[in-house]
């Protein structure tokens, strides 16, 4: 199951060897020049032996692709996890309804990048 679903059945759970698990595959990931793009509770699965895994790789990139991309690209990825920068490059105002988790299709000049993923890995983290 999902992170979120193996921390409320296993109140024991050792949060600090899964968060460390969740940023080493993070890392190897970027050491890979791949970018998530959609880091979130939901991607990470738990195996039967309690190690993290992150999932879902619909729209990631690697780097050398979004470091070309040049004008207004589409954004994908759920909401609540991203970026601030991501969400509001023009100064755009969002209500409570677009932070839940529903993917974002819109056009924007801001790329994903390493650091993206790093601030969605903190809000998992956070959320837990």
């Amino acid at each position: 199951g999902t992170i979120l679903n193996y921390i409320n059945a296993n109140k024991q759970a050792d949060i600090l060897y899964l968060v460390r698990g969740i940023a080493c595959g993070l890392a190897y990931l970027h050491q890979s020049e791949v970018v998530h793009a959609d880091l979130k509770s939901d991607n990470i699965l738990i195996s039967p032996e309690g190690d993290p895994l992150l999932t879902d790789f619909g729209i990631s990139r690697t780097l050398v692709v979004t470091h070309i991309l040049t004008g207004l690209s589409n954004l994908m990825g759920s909401v609540r996890w991203m970026a601030t920068e991501l969400l509001n490059p023009n100064g755009r105002s969002l209500d409570d309804s677009d932070a839940e988790d529903r993917t974002l299709m819109t056009e924007f000049a801001v790329a994903q990048t390493k650091e993206t993923d790093i601030w969605a890995f903190g809000m998992v983290v956070y959320v837990r």
